[in-house]
């Protein structure tokens, strides 16, 4: 069997803006900002890659209104990008015991599938010994897997509203370098050619550039060679 090694990029996640209706407590004055106002500066906090600020904007909006949905949405893909994965995960999962909303819970379970490939791939994550390592990290992949198929299932033309970028396509990609990571490497060229480039197979030209592409997700792959019996995969998100 092939043995293959790749190195690969997070994944860059971005979020999406879902409008609510505020819930002013009774001790706040009419004339104070809403939750949707902190709301709406969190994710222009996050749009111009300030996530500290986002993620306070987010907690602002939440002390406001307690049952804000976006704005445990915005925390949860905010701390992400702050690789704070156990707080981005807990906010996402409490968002997913308020929300009864498809579109949401999608958006969620998207979320949920980015922030476990990112941690998968986060080398200050894991700590243990090699075997335990790729242990913990498979786990990781096997819960992203779940959740893209589970995003999917409730909307599979996937796309988030500020971003277009990140979409069905990304998903699908996500899983094939989780599958590659838990070195299921079958499963994820399976992935590849069936949900991304049919003709992939048909591309490869030779042992040292197979195929290179600048659309949403660029995929190359790097055969076995008689010299070093082994292959890559990368997958890249442009």
């Amino acid at each position: 069997m092939t043995r293959l090694t790749s190195g690969i990029g997070l994944i860059m996640i971005l979020f999406v803006v879902i409008a609510g209706c505020d819930h002013q407590g009774e001790n706040i004055p009419t004339s104070a900002p809403t939750a949707n106002f902190y709301l709406a500066n969190g994710w222009t906090a996050f749009e111009t890659g300030d996530y500290s600020k986002a993620i306070e904007e987010f907690s602002a909006s939440k002390a406001r209104d307690a049952v804000k949905e976006d704005a445990y949405n915005g925390l949860g893909w905010a701390y992400a990008r702050m690789n704070q994965y156990n707080k981005s995960i807990s906010n996402f999962l409490l968002l997913l015991s308020l929300t009864s909303d498809d579109k949401m819970k999608a958006s969620v379970f998207a979320g949920l599938a980015m922030t476990y490939s990112a941690m998968q791939v986060d080398a200050a994550y894991f700590e243990g010994t090699e075997d335990e390592t790729f242990s913990q990290r498979s786990e990781a992949g096997e819960k992203a897997i779940a959740y893209v198929e589970q995003a999917l299932a409730l909307v599979p033309n996937f796309s988030f509203v500020h971003d277009t970028r990140i979409n069905t396509t990304t998903l699908n990609a996500t899983v094939a370098q989780c599958y590659f990571h838990m070195k299921e490497f079958q499963k994820a060229l399976h992935v590849v050619t069936t949900k991304l480039d049919a003709n992939f197979l048909n591309s490869l030209k030779s042992t040292q550039v197979v195929e290179e592409r600048s659309d949403t997700v660029a995929v190359s792959l790097s055969p076995e060679t008689g010299m070093t019996g082994t292959a890559s995969l990368e997958i890249t998100y442009t």
